[in-house]
């Protein structure tokens, strides 16, 4: 099963620092954390967001931004969120020759209907992830496959974070790897 966790942090920098901190360590699901997202609420209107894109794997790599990107669209309500997918898809359009439409064209998004009913994301965990990231706050967003979620918790926790989590079912997992697939393909 997966976790799905949310980590809010009150300074718009803490929370690429604590994933720099954990990245260190050798924790067992410190791997994971590569497809991780920081997002950064520095202004009212000013958020950056933090995604590792890795090229020798860049069409997983797109898939995962997807993914993130609705994810921050329905819980943040960022509809810009979807220029981490255009980069994204920019990205590997240049690096594979072909137009950014191109690739976008044979890629699925996932939408906020999708995290609502095919995913069934509760609207409690929605709501209270929107809730923890406010102008000068910022969040370290990751979905791990680990069956050690007390020792996340912990390390979230003593890094001064407040995490939120979800643990998905084994249907909602397939449902995510399914997605991820026909995106990488």
């Amino acid at each position: 099963m997966s976790e799905l966790i949310a980590t809010g942090f009150k300074d718009p920098y803490r929370a690429a620092e604590v994933l720099n901190e954990l990245q260190r360590r050798s924790f067992k699901w410190v791997a994971e954390l590569d497809h991780a997202l920081v997002v950064s609420h520095k202004e009212q209107d000013e958020i950056t967001v933090q995604f590792c894109l890795d090229l020798n794997t860049e069409a997983q790599e797109v898939a995962r931004a997807r993914l993130w990107g609705s994810f921050l669209s329905l819980a943040l309500f960022l509809p810009s969120s979807n220029k981490l997918v255009d980069f994204a898809n920019d990205l590997t359009a240049a690096t594979n020759g072909k137009t950014g439409a191109a690739v976008a064209a044979r890629r699925i998004t996932p939408d906020v209907r999708w995290w609502r009913e095919s995913l069934c994301i509760s609207d409690e965990f929605v709501r209270d992830v929107s809730a923890m990231i406010q102008p000068g706050d910022s969040a370290l967003f990751m979905l791990l496959h680990t069956n050690e979620l007390g020792s996340v918790l912990h390390q979230m926790r003593n890094h001064g974070g407040t995490p939120l989590y979800t643990t998905l079912s084994p249907e909602q997992d397939e449902q995510l790897n399914d997605l991820l697939a026909s995106n990488a393909g």
